[in-house]
């Protein structure tokens, strides 16, 4: 699974009968994960809320019925992928991999390339490799519109098992071809840190306090730290 909107974004589609009094008809823009589906098999089912309160995800049902439509919703999410599928290589294919460096022009380092193999010293993964993602989703004070962003890190995927970073500004860049912490790491650096807080806070989170929205002095600190960080 790749840290992308190609890959993370996946239509959803809910059908219930009239019983359940379901709203038709409807595109609900507020995130949900698969996480929510236990959750919400339960409530549909009738068990108390209490009797699920300790699990990651969040019921849907209040998304799904006029009665029950939530005053707040999440306005971020974790994604964490452990990569996998390592193949395995003999002298002759390490000579190789020494006499023939893959070489990638600087200027579209973060830019334009995207991982799709990477080269370590257990051999060559032949999946996207470890990463860990937080996706915000935040209401722009005074308009009716929303800025998301997407922050990425990836564990040991760089030189000396350093670890990279991507920072992208979803609204203005959907295709996610600007690497903000390549092209303006100084601009950038408070946004960073600040996304930086959101998804170790999540990392660490259990039960409901997984699916809280940032606070609103929160939004505010990053709304305000994403105005230096554009292309």
């Amino acid at each position: 699974m790749a840290p992308y909107e190609e890959s993370v974004r996946v239509p959803m589609w809910i059908m219930g009968g009239k019983n359940l009094d379901f709203r038709s008809g409807v595109v609900e823009t507020r995130s949900c994960l698969h996480l929510d589906h236990a959750p919400t098999f339960l409530d549909l089912a009738g068990f108390p809320a209490a009797s699920f309160a300790y699990m990651d995800g969040r019921s849907l049902l209040p998304l799904l019925k006029n009665n029950r439509l939530p005053a707040v919703w999440r306005n971020s999410f974790v994604q964490e992928y452990i990569g996998g599928s390592w193949s395995t290589r003999g002298p002759m294919q390490e000579r190789k991999l020494q006499e023939t460096p893959i070489n990638i022009p600087y200027e579209l380092q973060g830019a334009l390339v995207k991982f799709i193999l990477s080269y370590t010293a257990e051999g060559i993964s032949l999946d996207i490799p470890t990463h860990n993602q937080i996706k915000v989703k935040l209401p722009i004070p005074g308009t009716s519109s929303n800025q998301e962003f997407a922050y990425i890190e990836w564990p040991n995927a760089g030189l000396n098992n350093s670890t990279e970073y991507e920072l992208y500004n979803v609204t203005q860049d959907p295709y996610q071809l600007n690497n903000l912490l390549f092209f303006r790491p100084i601009q950038c650096a408070n946004l960073k840190a600040l996304l930086q807080e959101e998804l170790n806070k999540v990392k660490g989170c259990k039960g409901m306090d997984c699916s809280a929205a940032i606070p609103a002095s929160r939004q505010t600190l990053i709304l305000n730290a994403a105005i230096n960080c554009k292309m």
